[in-house]
């Protein structure tokens, strides 16, 4: 664990300082699959609509799906494709709750290029395990990139998941908040608010 003199200091734009003992990050294949999703969903909705790209780049799920439910009721979203890409936004945004509920905090000391300002930088890999990945209960395109990693195909679904032995790779799920354990209590801290950032010292 990292003693509380060696923890990455960051400073916000109000001035304060916060010590990080520890930071939330997120099972890598969950996060790759909610952004396999919006991929498909900004595909689709930059059809002709001249959408895809606002889309794309606002930082809010919540907002796009705002959005794309009221070009939908304006008669933008009128072909099938940008339709189905409706479809694909709402499904991300549920995916992207689920993963948010789902975080694990990390000691500093076990994060992967922690003395990088980026918490897009940051993983740490969990223990290893033998488990069951349940396949028919995601979409389509969750289950092609899921059997692609793990070099399985449909014969080796057995009862609706597939077995697989590995170690998860945690990352940074993408949001505004960075959630962290600091020296005065659990919070999220908006990373655009940071406007220095301080690497775990060395012990002398």
């Amino acid at each position: 664990m990292t003693t509380e003199s060696g923890c990455p200091v960051v400073v916000l734009a109000s001035g304060q300082t916060l010590k990080l003992r520890k930071v939330m990050l997120y099972e890598e294949d969950a996060v790759v699959g909610v952004a396999a999703l919006r991929a498909h969903a900004a595909k689709g909705l930059g059809g002709g609509s001249g959408m895809g790209v606002g889309i794309l780049g606002t930082p809010s799920m919540e907002f796009a799906a705002e959005v794309a439910a009221l070009s939908l009721i304006g008669g933008l979203l009128s072909n099938a494709v940008q339709k189905t890409a409706l479809e694909f936004l709402s499904l991300a945004q549920e995916r992207h709750e689920m993963l948010s509920s789902r975080g694990t905090f990390f000691d500093v000391s076990e994060i992967s290029n922690a003395h990088l300002p980026r918490p897009s930088a940051w993983s740490s890999l969990g223990p290893i395990s033998e488990r069951l990945i349940p396949v028919f209960r995601i979409s389509k395109i969750e289950q092609e990139a899921l059997l692609h990693k793990y070099r399985k195909s449909f014969r080796d679904v057995v009862e609706g998941s597939i077995k697989v032995r590995d170690q998860p790779r945690y990352i940074y799920n993408g949001d505004e908040f960075v959630f962290v354990d600091t020296d005065v209590g659990q919070m999220g801290v908006r990373w655009s608010q940071v406007v220095a950032y301080r690497p775990s010292q060395p012990a002398p």
